[in-house]
């Protein structure tokens, strides 16, 4: 099977209370010859998900702070795990 790579980004979207903080994880999905991946789901482990776009780009928005598991998985792919804080 061939290998998915995962370039993301976290975004930290703060509020008044610091413990109260929720951010996003965004991203682009790629394989591993660098061509994006449309169509690939990006899932937080116990949390929401998103379908990356037609430039592989993602948003999964109102992700509580913390470490998350996060899941890339597409057709044809072996899945990729990671986790992002």
């Amino acid at each position: 099977m061939r290998s998915i790579l995962l370039a993301f980004t976290i975004i930290v979207l703060g509020s008044a209370h610091a413990a109260s903080q929720v951010g996003g994880i965004a991203g682009t999905v790629k394989d591993s010859s660098g061509a994006v991946l449309r169509g690939a789901r990006v899932q937080v482990e116990q949390g929401p998900s998103a379908v990356s776009d037609t430039q592989g780009q993602f948003l999964i928005p109102n992700v509580p702070a913390g470490t998350h598991k996060v899941t890339v998985s597409y057709v044809g792919f072996s899945a990729f795990d990671t986790s992002v804080a």
